[in-house]
């Protein structure tokens, strides 16, 4: 064992100082002072015990854990007490909701208990996805996506159906039934000037007189032009070529008036030339309708022209038939003289009559109303028409044209 060092200083049996002993004498421990009446056991400090070195330091150490021992497990003072210790603040109770678990977390975790670094991962799951197959995504709701088509597919056939159907419809409809107009290009109208021209093919089946009257009556029906003016009607034959091409060529007057049937006697159709002639029509109290033939003979072709008329009428209709407005009568005034009674004209054929100084042939009916008349505008050309307007329109153009024909 060491020696200790007598001039040590942390000596407590050494450096303290003795007491003194004139101030309280000491008395036996359970002793009373004479007749002071004082408990000196009471007062006086109990005697210190001086231990070696090594029995101080364990009964410190012992002396330590006793304390620490009593302040853990010292009880709870009463309310308003002032505790010196720190307060212990209640263990946290412990939730039955288990925490969302994310993605961070997950990566945070294997990251702290793995030790990998971020990096590894990201590189990790990259080559993970190169070496994974692309698949083609599964169509969410396989059996409706599927249903959806076919509605789709069934929409987009009953719309074909539909148009199909549409256009054969209207094909039979308006396009069978209407003529084709496929010579816009049409040569120059001949005997006068004219403001349009209409071309008109007819196909091979339409080549009858009741067919080309119904064409010649709807377009007449169905032209708006202003008043005065002359649209020419230029016919033309539809035909197939050996490529199967559309072709068209012209029909002449003697054609056309075959097409007709017209019962022109032979005479006058042999003075007929087959070209040129013009048919159209003038817009003049509704459209009226005209033809301008041209023939080689004056003679035979007067003499044809009036055995003619017995037919005219009847041969040129429905197209050359005219409606005059009805006409509001004067009412009579009375006079001192008697009324006289209006002479009714019994409508009769043709009779003589003179339009633009031009001797002509017409039809009246019982108001006097010009139904259908012609005349020579030249000694070979001749101009039927259903009134004395259209005629007298025709008379000025021919007489006006740059160039006669």
């Amino acid at each position: 064992m060491p020696q200790e060092d007598k001039n040590n200083p942390q000596d407590p049996a050494k450096n303290s100082k003795p007491q003194d002993a004139g101030i309280l004498p000491t008395q036996p421990t359970g002793q009373t002072g004479g007749n002071t009446g004082i408990d000196l056991d009471k007062i006086l400090l109990p005697k210190k015990e001086v231990h070696d070195p090594a029995n101080a330091q364990r009964i410190n150490a012992g002396a330590l854990l006793e304390s620490e021992q009593n302040a853990t497990l010292r009880p709870v003072e009463q309310e308003g007490s002032i505790s010196r210790q720190p307060a212990v603040q209640p263990p946290k109770e412990e939730s039955f909701v288990r925490p969302i678990e994310t993605y961070q977390g997950d990566i945070e975790k294997v990251v702290g208990q793995k030790n990998i670094s971020v990096v590894s991962i990201a590189a990790a799951e990259a080559a993970r996805r190169s070496k994974k197959p692309v698949e083609a995504p599964a169509s969410p709701r396989g059996e409706s996506s599927i249903k959806k088509w076919l509605l789709r597919t069934g929409m987009v056939l009953v719309g074909i159906l539909f148009f199909t159907l549409a256009a054969g419809i209207f094909y039979f409809v308006y396009l069978k039934t209407r003529p084709l107009d496929p010579l816009q290009n049409a040569s120059q109208a001949p005997f006068i000037i004219v403001d349009e021209t209409k071309s008109i093919a007819i196909r091979p089946a339409d080549l009858s007189k009741g067919a080309v009257m119904n064409i010649l009556q709807a377009e007449r029906d169905s032209l708006s032009l202003s008043l005065g003016l002359i649209e020419r009607i230029y016919l033309a034959q539809a035909s197939t070529g050996t490529n199967g091409e559309a072709t068209y060529s012209p029909i002449d007057s003697g054609q056309f008036l075959s097409i007709l049937s017209l019962l022109l006697p032979q005479s006058l159709a042999r003075t007929i030339m087959p070209e040129p002639y013009l048919l159209g029509i003038h817009s003049f109290d509704g459209n009226q309708p005209f033809l301008v033939l041209r023939v080689d003979s004056y003679q035979q072709a007067y003499s044809g022209m009036l055995k003619w008329e017995s037919t005219m009428q009847y041969d040129l209709a429905p197209f050359f038939t005219r409606t005059p407005r009805a006409r509001i009568p004067e009412e009579n005034i009375a006079t001192s003289t008697a009324s006289t009674t209006p002479v009714r004209v019994v409508p009769t054929k043709f009779s003589d009559s003179v339009v633009e100084n031009h001797d002509a042939r017409a039809i009246l009916n019982e108001n006097g109303d010009v139904l259908l008349l012609w005349t020579f505008l030249d000694r070979s050309t001749i101009v039927i028409t259903t009134n004395e307007y259209t005629l007298r329109e025709v008379i000025s153009r021919f007489e006006s044209a740059p160039v006669s024909i």
